[in-house]
């Protein structure tokens, strides 16, 4: 199908010369045409740099909401101090798209004194939500974790064959699944 519209469409005529004449002497396929090459006229050095920017940023604050385990329905808020005051427009800009890809409603500010996150274009001051209490589910898999581990532990079985090191590890892991 795209070699047939290739055929019909027949790239750019005046780049190429005369369609009927170039069917009629060389085969015009879309296999044998050569990769197009960018046109170094249309290239933006400060739209790239400044896209690169806002990408970092929106990285930057994906992960640490996936580091602190957010929920991704919940939205958080913050702040933002440029070091480049030259990008203050393009975030201030972008700021309904970041809030959008990230979920994190940001304010720009001047400076911040103890920023959650340093990037190299800013600092940013996000609210960190409270940790909830560990869910149901994660509760009943951490309790059920911890019986079969007494359970091993209080087995003469499994103690005289164990290894001490192994005994000893289901000890420690006890011990730190307790606290």
């Amino acid at each position: 199908i795209t070699e047939e519209l290739w055929l019909h469409l027949n790239v750019i005529p005046d780049q190429i010369g005369d369609p009927d004449i170039q069917q009629k002497t060389k085969p015009n396929l879309l296999l044998i045409q050569p990769w197009p090459q960018p046109n170094q006229q249309h290239f933006n050095s400060l739209a790239v740099q400044h896209f690169k920017q806002l990408q970092e940023l929106i990285t930057a604050l994906r992960t640490f909401r996936a580091e602190h385990k957010v929920n991704p329905k919940e939205k958080l808020t913050g702040a933002i101090a440029l070091r480049l005051k030259k990008l203050r427009g393009v975030i201030a800009d972008h700021l309904a798209l970041i809030e959008h890809l990230t979920k994190v409603t940001l304010t720009l500010t001047d400076t911040i004194e103890k920023p959650t996150l340093i990037l190299s274009h800013s600092h940013l001051l996000l609210d960190v939500p409270k940790k909830e209490k560990t869910p149901p589910k994660e509760r009943e898999a951490q309790e059920k974790y911890i019986a079969d581990l007494k359970r091993r532990l209080s087995d003469p079985v499994f103690l005289s064959k164990a290894p001490p090191s192994v005994v000893e590890k289901e000890r420690q892991r006890l011990k730190e699944m307790e606290q």
